[in-house]
């Protein structure tokens, strides 16, 4: 497994409630320190934390995590801050990128994840066979 926490054991409303909260811990991060970093800097941390979230958590929390960030970069750091409307033909585009990488990059992440239990599991039976035999 390619993280330790369990996150098997964490229902799913949880997971969508620890995935909203890590977007907005790193929003409000950016946030403080958006003069410094500008709002293109702050897609890429925002970023991350949705494909941290696409490795430790499902995929509704992936996809919730994807939609919420790309709302919070566009409304909090995309000019003119504060309304949902995107003045510059490249925010428009790169808004629209971001979004798309960030689903994509959780259902991978899914598959990927789902790929590799099936597998581990496929052994654990291969090596219980080969116990009793």
């Amino acid at each position: 497994m390619l993280l330790p926490i369990k996150y098997r054991n964490i229902t799913t409303s949880k997971q969508l409630l620890y995935s909203a909260l890590l977007i907005i811990l790193v929003a409000v991060a950016c946030y403080l320190f958006s003069p410094i970093i500008g709002y293109r800097v702050s897609a890429f941390a925002l970023l991350l934390a949705v494909s941290f979230s696409a490795l430790v958590f499902n995929l509704a929390a992936t996809l919730l995590a994807a939609v919420l960030s790309a709302f919070i970069w566009n409304f909090f750091f995309i000019p003119p801050r504060f309304t949902l409307h995107v003045d510059n033909t490249e925010d428009g585009i790169l808004l629209a990128m971001y979004f798309l990488i960030a689903l994509i990059s959780g259902v991978l992440t899914n598959r990927i994840r789902k790929a590799e239990n099936i597998t581990r599991l496929k052994e654990e039976r291969a090596n219980s066979v080969a116990l009793y035999n």
